[in-house]
């Protein structure tokens, strides 16, 4: 950005100087543009910052969560195959189920909290 200031400074300049009324034409002063350019620079580390924490705050539920559904994954898969599945194994894997997917939910509502 600041590149593109000095360029468009110079460009200026050089216009300033071709025109026949140079006094009417005023010069771009570089150094007020600091400060605003310092300002926009330290706000976005702030907030980019504060993404990255929060980023890092949320991937060991993020793990978490992905092993725990593997894992429930795999039994299911594992019940669903059983040849003798009787209706009480049945009911008790899909009453995990139920208690995973409520837990997923329950760390999702809480991500959401994070960014607002």
């Amino acid at each position: 950005m600041i590149g593109n200031l000095a360029a468009a400074a110079l460009l200026y300049r050089h216009a300033a100087q071709t025109t026949d009324n140079r006094e009417s034409v005023k010069l771009i002063n570089l150094s007020e543009t600091r400060v605003p350019l310092a300002h926009v620079g330290r706000v976005t580390e702030e907030a980019a910052t504060q993404v990255l924490n929060l980023v890092d705050a949320a991937q060991p539920a993020g793990h978490a969560a992905s092993s725990e559904a593997m894992a429930l994954a795999t039994r299911l898969q594992a019940a669903a195959l059983h040849p003798a599945l009787g209706i009480g194994e049945a009911r008790a894997a899909l009453a995990e189920a139920a208690d995973a997917l409520c837990q997923q939910a329950a760390l999702w509502q809480a991500s959401q909290g994070l960014t607002s």
